[in-house]
């Protein structure tokens, strides 16, 4: 068990980035969920992956009150205007109980973390990176660091 922010835990609950440690934040999340570090290219199937066991966690995120609040946040980043101070907002919003998202169990000194539990064994495949991006795209588009 580990303590994350709960936009990292939107993140992954939702497809929509909003930790605020960003892409990184998020790469931390998932490497605690699964055991390994996803490569940029991965982080969709880890969340695929991921996202049926945080929803168990945290029901609340599926419930229809957050999906209204997801509609909420997908007219706040329309725009083409930089909206962080407005998604932050959200997320405060979310943390205090509006929106309808009631019963998280936040903690921390700001209480903007939630407790999370890593995925059980056998729930994430690991795949070698070079070898899953082979299979997004052709290997004379691939350059090797």
């Amino acid at each position: 068990m580990k303590l994350f922010h709960v936009g990292d835990v939107i993140t992954v609950a939702t497809y929509r980035l909003v930790s605020p440690g960003y892409i990184d934040g998020l790469c931390d999340f998932l490497e605690f969920l699964t055991g390994e570090r996803p490569f940029t290219h991965q982080i969709s199937r880890f969340i695929k992956e991921c996202q049926p066991g945080i929803l168990r966690q945290y029901p609340q995120f599926s419930l229809p009150a957050f999906q209204q609040a997801i509609d909420v946040l997908i007219e706040i980043t329309k725009s083409d205007v930089s909206c962080k101070e407005q998604v932050d907002e959200w997320l405060i919003q979310i943390m205090s109980g509006e929106h309808g998202v009631l019963g998280l169990p936040l903690q921390g000194p700001a209480k903007d973390m939630l407790e999370v539990h890593p995925m059980s064994p056998g729930h994430h495949e690991r795949i070698d990176p070079e070898s899953e991006l082979l299979e997004k795209m052709p290997a004379h588009r691939i350059i090797s660091i």
